[in-house]
């Protein structure tokens, strides 16, 4: 009889313990040249706001390399990814494409703090 209620218990943890990891690799891999190759590291709800997903994510390029980590934050309410694009725009083009909703490394910076 106690180990029935026991499996219970184990099994409902178990199934918290994806919270939204599964939803949010699969909203990452939509944005990627080779989703099949997506490999997941520190891939956690944050802390700090409840309906975001931070992590890091490797894939290859279109060249079959290897890219490396890069950081992303996925928010669940509207399945958007943004991943660190890497490079920072110099201050004329932030100027130009900031109004476009064009995200360069700085602006992913200050975002992945705010959410992560």
């Amino acid at each position: 009889m106690k180990l029935g209620p026991a499996i219970l218990v184990v099994a409902a943890v178990g199934g918290c313990a994806d919270s939204g990891r599964s939803e949010a690799e699969e909203i990452v891999r939509a944005t990627l040249t080779d989703p099949e190759s997506a490999q997941f590291e520190n891939v956690a709800r944050s802390e700090r706001n409840p309906d975001v997903v931070c992590g890091h994510v490797n894939s290859k390029n279109r060249f079959g390399g290897y890219v490396g980590n890069k950081r992303f934050y996925v928010t669940l309410s509207s399945r958007e990814a943004q991943l660190d694009p890497g490079e920072a725009l110099s201050p004329a083009a932030r100027e130009i494409f900031g109004d476009m909703g064009v995200v360069d490394s700085v602006d992913f910076d200050r975002l992945y703090r705010k959410h992560c």
